[in-house]
């Protein structure tokens, strides 16, 4: 058989955009001429290690079912969050891959993802490199987090950092209807960037200063400072609006919201609500706050939403991110006083 294919997988989390540039990988591979069929790889990388596969060719054979796939909701291709053994300690989950590519005559494979993708992506290239194959391992850059190197933006921070913003002026218009004394802590995805949490600041503008202050993971967070801001803020504000990253951390490096000891297999620590930097022993959260400074702590979480809100993804963009996926090259990812408090998340699981 002469026949020279190629495969496209996703993997991570949901981006309004992701299926924006699964529609350009296609759209370039039909303008390139230079294979057969694309297959689809169910799940992502499990995908080809359970041998599930789709076949895009046949399923997107026309413009109009690609014009329908970059508006597309979630993933169309499925996701996954696993993480491939190092091959110089494991290599049988390699072979079995390239025996697969092997099997249905691949010769490029894209991977949609964020930085633990990529790290796929430089394994697969890796071991490719180590066994003098000549198929291409093509990452293709994805994640709202904005923090993959050798690129100027992420597909699907934009649209993100929009809805973020939104989000955050609705809060701040639901908040100064109240006469009480408020402090609403915001919480938003970045356990390592703040790219997202300081995008809420597009929330301000001529009679809206909130969010009144905005944590950021690159900067050490301090818990009395902290409360002092916010004392000292409620003294000329009825209401005090904060943003928080999920990643703040202390002067040492440490996360304030983590668990050292549960981590997940990509080796990140778990983070838990940013609810818990107003406890310092982080239980009961609502009754500590109560009983330390009299105000009254709730918490509301948005979870798994700015990353897939598709209606809000900019058309600029979106084209942008299609033109992306016909041009990718491969990649090689080197890598007191009376106040009631809310607490609400803008947050999602880690990329």
């Amino acid at each position: 058989m002469n026949q020279s294919n190629c495969m496209v997988a996703q993997s991570g989390g949901p981006t309004a955009a992701i299926n924006a540039s699964l529609a350009g990988v296609i759209s370039g591979i039909k303008k390139s001429g230079k294979y057969d069929t694309c297959y689809g790889a169910i799940n992502g990388i499990l995908g080809i290690l359970n041998e599930r596969y789709l076949n895009l060719s046949q399923m997107i054979p026309d413009e109009k079912t690609l014009n329908r796939l970059k508006v597309t909701p979630a993933m169309y291709l499925g996701s996954c969050r696993h993480k491939l053994p190092d091959y110089k300690d494991d290599d049988s989950a390699y072979v079995f891959i390239f025996n697969q590519f092997a099997k249905l005559n691949i010769k490029a494979f894209f991977y949609i993802g964020g930085n633990d993708s990529m790290d796929t992506v430089l394994k697969l290239s890796d071991y490719a490199a180590k066994i003098k194959s000549d198929i291409r391992i093509i990452g293709v850059p994805k994640t709202i987090d904005n923090d993959l190197c050798m690129i100027d933006h992420t597909p699907g921070f934009g649209s993100a950092a929009k809805y973020i913003a939104s989000t955050m002026l609705e809060i701040a218009h639901d908040t100064f209807i109240y006469a009480v004394k408020s402090v609403t802590i915001v919480e938003i995805m970045g356990r390592d960037a703040g790219w997202l949490t300081a995008a809420s600041a597009l929330a301000r503008n001529d009679y809206n200063t909130a969010p009144h202050f905005i944590y950021l993971p690159e900067v050490a967070f301090d818990k009395e400072q902290f409360l002092t801001d916010i004392r000292n803020k409620l003294k000329t504000l009825n209401n005090v609006i904060v943003a928080v990253s999920e990643g703040i951390r202390d002067k040492n490096g440490d996360y304030i919201t983590a668990s050292k000891a549960v981590a997940d297999q990509f080796g990140h620590q778990h983070v838990y609500p940013v609810r818990c930097i107003v406890s310092p022993f982080r239980i009961d959260p609502e009754h500590r706050v109560r009983q330390m400074y009299g105000w009254v702590s709730r918490h509301q979480q948005m979870a798994d939403i700015a990353d897939i809100w598709i209606y809000i993804i900019d058309k600029v963009f979106r084209g942008r991110l299609i033109r992306m996926g016909t041009r990718k090259k491969r990649h090689r990812h080197q890598t007191g006083a009376d106040c009631s408090f809310y607490i609400q998340s803008v947050h999602h699981h880690s990329i």
